[in-house]
């Protein structure tokens, strides 16, 4: 499989979630997905009412098989700290080139901390369009710019490595 196919496998579940949502419970399918993740990051159970847009992240890696690329986590800044360790984070900057399947995260309030997580699903005008979990309690789409002022970096995910690991 190439960087490419993986990159749209990813996005090709995340668009399969789209719709799920607290309100009908359909979400409960994406936080059993992150639960069943072993091992468990940090050892943390999630409950069906815990905020859950990095979980989502982290069940689309799960059902991918790509638990060394999406690195799993149901807490934006846990996840940022892992993206960091491995060398594949940028800050917020226009120039970063980005792919299907890397992630955008978000400071909503301006205190310097993540609040929310989304994956890129395409480049669309000058901006990207997102699947994003736990957005108004479902996953739903959103249109971004880079360089918009509440982006505090990209998770760039090292699709290659998972493909030199398979061969």
């Amino acid at each position: 499989m190439t960087e490419q196919e993986l990159r749209q496998q990813v996005v090709a579940q995340a668009r399969r979630w789209v719709g799920k949502k607290e309100a009908n419970r359909t979400h409960r399918e994406i936080i059993d997905v992150y639960n069943s993740i072993r091992p468990l990051p940090r050892g943390y159970r999630m409950s069906y009412t815990d905020p859950w847009c990095a979980a989502f992240v982290s069940a689309v890696g799960a059902v991918c098989g790509l638990t060394a690329v999406l690195l799993p986590e149901c807490s934006c800044g846990a996840m940022i700290a892992l993206y960091q360790r491995a060398g594949r984070w940028r800050k917020s900057d226009r120039s970063v080139q980005l792919q299907p399947g890397d992630l955008i995260f978000y400071d909503w309030d301006a205190d310097g901390s993540s609040d929310h997580v989304g994956i890129v699903v395409e480049k669309r005008g000058s901006g990207f369009r997102l699947i994003e979990g736990n957005v108004g309690d479902e996953v739903a789409w959103r249109t971004v710019r880079p360089g918009t002022a509440h982006i505090r970096g990209f998770a760039l995910p090292d699709y290659a490595a998972q493909i030199k690991q398979d061969k």
